[in-house]
């Protein structure tokens, strides 16, 4: 069976946002009812021209796949999902009971039919209890698994030796003996012997 939980945000709540918005929240549980049996509970607007209610009570999570009626003398006739477990039927006639009513699981795709479960006179509001719901899913709890521990075998490494110091060798070099250089004396140069400038005399 699925629970519906609607939160309603207040305007004035919200005038930081500058939206004012609904906010719904659906949230889908699941649901065991072992001693229980499926119920339907007829909607209060509902008559023999329209057909609407709600499937109560229902083992696991309460999503069907479809939801079909059977009217006295006829066959199934598929069902309109409205809300969270409310199916509706607007056959345009009047439909006589007593009806039975074929449910579809949408996940285990289990068809469960509860036989007259709406009787011929039936009246608007009223709750209806059948004889028949899902099972409810066994949940297999496996055993822990105990491994033995496992003692891993100490490694013995050999130790390692270092090798021994390395000294290098001392390195003899032979004296490098350089002629020495002779070089020239260089001689006297001659005197330069420039001619004096003889410059115009500037009359202001």
């Amino acid at each position: 069976m699925v629970n519906e939980k609607v939160l309603v945000v207040q305007p004035e709540d919200l005038q930081s946002t500058k939206m004012a918005r609904v906010v719904g929240h659906v949230m889908s549980v699941f649901c065991e009812h072992p001693n229980s049996k499926i119920a339907i509970h007829i909607d209060p607007g509902a008559n023999p021209y329209y057909m609407s209610f709600a499937v109560k009570f229902v083992n696991g999570d309460g999503n069907f796949e479809c939801v079909e009626v059977k009217p006295a003398g006829e066959t199934y006739i598929k069902m309109e999902a409205m809300r969270s477990a409310v199916w509706k039927l607007n056959a345009g006639r009047a439909l006589k009971g007593p009806f039975d009513v074929r449910l579809t699981s949408a996940v285990t795709k289990t068809v469960l039919v509860a036989k007259c479960v709406i009787p011929e006179k039936w009246s608007p509001g009223a709750i209806y209890h059948s004889h028949v719901n899902f099972a409810v899913p066994k949940f297999v709890h496996k055993k822990p698994v105990h491994k033995k521990p496992v003692h891993h075998k100490p490694i013995h490494r050999k130790p390692i030796h270092h090798h021994k110091p390395i000294h290098p060798k001392p390195i003899h070099r032979k004296p490098i003996h350089r002629k020495p250089i002779h070089r020239k004396p260089i001689h006297h140069r001659k005197p330069i012997h420039r001619k004096p400038i003889h410059r115009k005399p500037i009359h202001h």
